[in-house]
């Protein structure tokens, strides 16, 4: 059974052993810290694959919050699937958090759409 939890700027959909994070608006630092705190106490052992949809999210961070935010986020998910759906615009920032995923020991792919994130993830998911 599917649980669904919204925050300002994000809905969490939590699916057998798949979590989907979808940002919304302006992201920023400071308005992703209670967002991270939910994630961390959402992303369990159980939880073997996170997709993260960017699409319709403008982050409005420096290169350091940024690295800073895909080490706490890749430390979190450490050995985890991880797939980014990203916008065009965004693929250098989503690519910088693949490649900090991938030096923590994460699989990590990006993608334009939910489905092709979804199917990606089934074969490792189960």
């Amino acid at each position: 059974m599917a649980q669904t939890l919204s925050l300002e700027g994000l809905d969490i959909l939590v699916d057998g052993p798949v979590l989907e994070m979808v940002t919304h608006g302006i992201r920023t630092p400071e308005n992703g810290r209670d967002a991270a705190r939910l994630f961390l106490l959402l992303c369990s052992d159980e939880i073997l694959g996170v997709i993260f949809d960017t699409r319709d999210a403008d982050y409005q961070f420096d290169e350091t919050e940024l690295r800073e935010r895909g080490r706490v986020i890749a430390r979190i998910c450490r050995g985890k699937q991880i797939a980014y759906i990203a916008r065009s615009d965004q693929d250098k920032q989503a690519q910088q958090m693949l490649d900090i995923h991938k030096e923590m020991g994460s699989e990590s792919r990006m993608f334009r759409s939910l489905a092709e994130a979804r199917d990606w993830m089934k074969p490792e998911t189960g």
